[in-house]
This record gives structure tokens, C-alpha cells and sequence, in this order.
């Protein structure tokens, strides 16, 4: 049992919503829910989606910090395969929203929206043909890395300039593996300390599973078995 006063915050789901629960260590107590999101590497804030709205959250008194109005029905990213939402960048200054044109299994339009979470510049919104997700992007905002699905098991890493909004059609790949298509999993991922690389944990049906170690600052990219 902690000696502090500490609160833990749980990502929880319930058969009508899902929400962060927010209990303190000494009375074991729920002391308030908050809306599922994206917390900033610095806890002190927490970033969730109402209708076409960005809401910003004070995770340790629930006030809102701020609100953002997007164009259009945005979601955040999945950063985890149970649906623990992300989209940050690893020094939380940019955050990336995703929408997808049909609700089916393979989406054939995806759109993303750039935040900058000092809410300084206006949000980049970016559409592209075909069915993308998220993956990271960089400290500096202007490299998204994606998952470009070309079946419903079969995808590749691609990176988006922000600048000009187009794909670099350099696909990101390990050269000592020699195939650019991957297959498997995306269980969950976590970036370095520093932002440099993001590495991501795939399994796969027939063989073991392994890390996808990414660098976000160039388009390198490194398998490692497990």
C-alpha cells in the first residue's frame, strides 16, 4: 500500500461507456470519472473527443483546460490492441486525430487532423485514399508514420509529410529482411524516452511473435524476433 497520497487512474469499460476511473490510493475510493483519452507524458493533460469536439482535461481536478472544434466526426487513435486510445507525440506537442470515409472492415478513404496542443497553429487536417492507421508522429509534427492496409492481413509502414500533405513514397521497411509487406498483430507500442523510435510489439498466427523497432527521423525500421 502506498504511504502517499496517490491517485490511480484506470482505464475502464462498462456495458454503456467507457471512461477513466480515478481512485485514490488510501481510501481505495473512486473519487471521479473522466472521459476515456489520451493523456500528455506529463499527466497534465487529457485529451478525449465529444461529437466534432476536442476536449481538454485537468486529469488531477477534471476541469477543462480547453476545447477545440474540429471539421468533422474525428476519433483518437488506438494505441493499444484493447482500444487504449493514443495519438501523441512522444514530447506531447502534437496530437493526431483519425476518420475514416465508411464504417466498414477496409475503409476506402482515411482523413487525419494535426493538433498542436498548445492550440498555437490551426489543425492540419490531411485525406488520403485507402485505409490507413495511425502509427506515431514525430516531436517536431512533421512526420506521421502510418499502417497502410493492402488486404485485411497484408499492410506496410508509409510516412506523411505534414507539410505538403502527401505520402513520401518511400516505403519503411527492415532491408535485411527484404520483404516491405508485413503481417501479423499490432499488440501495443511505446516510443523511446528521447522520441527517436517507437517500438511496437506484432504477433503472429504461424510464427513468434516480434518487435517493430521505428525510427521516427528517418524511414528505417528494424524487426526484431522474439
Amino acid at each position: 500500500t502506498p504511504t502517499g497520497d496517490y491517485k490511480l487512474y484506470v482505464a475502464t469499460s462498462t456495458t454503456n461507456s467507457e471512461l477513466v476511473a480515478v481512485i485514490d490510493s488510501r481510501s481505495h475510493s473512486v473519487e471521479r470519472s473522466l472521459p476515456l483519452g489520451t493523456p500528455s507524458p506529463d499527466w497534465k493533460h487529457l485529451y478525449s473527443m465529444k461529437s466534432t469536439t476536442l476536449v481538454d482535461v485537468d486529469p488531477k481536478t477534471g476541469a477543462t483546460r480547453h476545447t477545440l472544434h474540429l471539421p468533422g466526426q474525428f476519433q483518437l487513435p488506438p494505441a493499444t490492441i484493447g482500444g487504449v486510445p493514443g495519438g501523441l507525440s512522444q514530447d506531447g506537442r502534437w496530437l493526431v486525430l483519425q476518420a475514416f470515409d465508411t464504417p466498414t472492415d477496409f475503409p476506402s478513404a482515411t482523413h487525419f487532423a494535426v493538433v498542436d496542443t498548445s492550440y498555437a497553429k490551426l489543425v492540419k487536417q490531411v485525406d488520403l485514399t485507402g485505409y490507413f492507421q495511425f502509427d506515431a508522429i514525430s516531436n517536431d509534427g512533421q512526420r506521421i508514420y502510418l499502417i497502410e492496409y493492402l488486404s485485411s492481413s497484408e499492410y506496410q509502414v508509409r510516412f506523411l509529410n505534414v507539410g505538403t500533405g502527401q505520402l513520401d513514397p518511400t516505403i519503411v521497411f527492415d532491408k535485411s529482411d527484404g520483404s516491405s509487406a508485413m503481417a501479423g498483430l499490432r499488440l501495443s507500442g511505446v516510443a523511446s524516452p528521447d522520441g527517436h523510435w517507437l517500438y511496437s510489439v506484432y504477433i503472429r498466427q504461424d510464427k513468434g511473435a516480434f518487435v517493430h523497432a521505428l525510427s521516427l527521423d528517418n524511414p528505417i525500421a528494424f524487426c526484431i524476433d522474439l
